[in-house]
């Protein structure tokens, strides 16, 4: 009395299901990936253009720094990490990091 065909088509469900919801999660966790890597990569272009801007204005005179791209760039990064330091406070560790590499 056993109605297996009602137990494959249940099984078939619940097999698709799971097989959707796993390619579906993967799909996503790639694009994500996709999108951090992206995201890194602008950091790192971001650090090493600034790193050329600091070598390229060691050879320029005190004089000449206020004129430069890189002040602004400068002051820009100092008012988000003292705003990011009002907010978290200055003993949180993400602030903590920031100034230490920064500085």
């Amino acid at each position: 009395m056993i109605d297996t065909k009602k137990y494959i088509l249940t099984f078939l469900i619940t097999f698709s299901i799971f097989v959707t919801a796993f390619f579906a999660s993967t799909f996503f966790s790639d694009k994500r990936v996709e999108n951090v890597k992206s995201i890194q990569d602008t950091i790192a272009i971001d650090i090493l253009s600034s790193e050329t801007q600091f070598d390229l204005l060691k050879e320029v005179p005190c004089s000449n720094v206020n004129d430069s791209s890189l002040s602004s760039e400068l002051s820009t990064l100092g008012d988000k990490l003292s705003h990011t330091e009002n907010e978290r406070g200055k003993d949180d560790d993400d602030v903590i990091y920031l100034k230490k590499y920064y500085s």
